[in-house]
């Protein structure tokens, strides 16, 4: 029982959040929060607060200025479109796609690395349009499976050979991105 006398650590623990409860700070949370995060943004996400809130109360402590990091340095961004999939993994069967990838990205990169013509596949459409100063082109998936980019399943087709292989058109926006 020589562990009684021993006060408890909480270091990487967060607090408790009581629902309907108004959340006050102690300096003690916001340095420990410091502690386990590189940025204050970060910390406020730790804390599960409102960063305004976390701002609040860390400048009223004065520890706000001593955990910026502006440049972001160490913090991985967050979101699905902060990170680069290499779109030649993909086409050539090596790794799967992710769940939500634009088609956009995808027709701009294979026109870039050579895999496509900037032209329709079918009847060889390439005028430029005048608004967007691109060719007008979509994905079409050969075999109507929307996650199988593999190269010899998807084509690019104006909306003239879309509509008469796929028999609807959906948006006339998406094939000038």
């Amino acid at each position: 029982m020589e562990d009684d006398n021993k006060p408890l650590e909480r270091a990487s623990e967060k607090p408790l959040h009581i629902p309907g409860r108004r959340k006050v700070l102690t300096k003690n949370m916001i340095l420990d929060a410091q502690k386990n995060t590189l940025s204050n943004m970060e910390a406020a996400r730790w804390l599960e607060v409102n960063y305004q809130t976390y701002k609040k109360w860390a400048k009223q402590y004065g520890v706000f200025e001593q955990h910026l990091n502006p440049t972001g340095v160490g913090i991985k961004s967050k979101g699905w479109g902060s990170y680069r999939v290499n779109v030649e993994d993909i086409v050539l069967g090596k790794r799967q796609p992710p769940k939500r990838w634009s088609h956009t990205v995808v027709k701009q990169q294979l026109v870039e690395k050579g895999y496509w013509l900037d032209e329709c596949s079918v009847c060889g459409y390439n005028e430029v349009n005048m608004k967007t100063d691109k060719v007008c082109l979509g994905i079409d998936f050969i075999d109507d499976n929307h996650q199988n980019f593999l190269l010899e399943n998807i084509r690019l087709l104006c909306a003239n050979c879309y509509l008469s292989f796929n028999g609807m058109f959906e948006k006339s926006r998406r094939f000038c991105k």
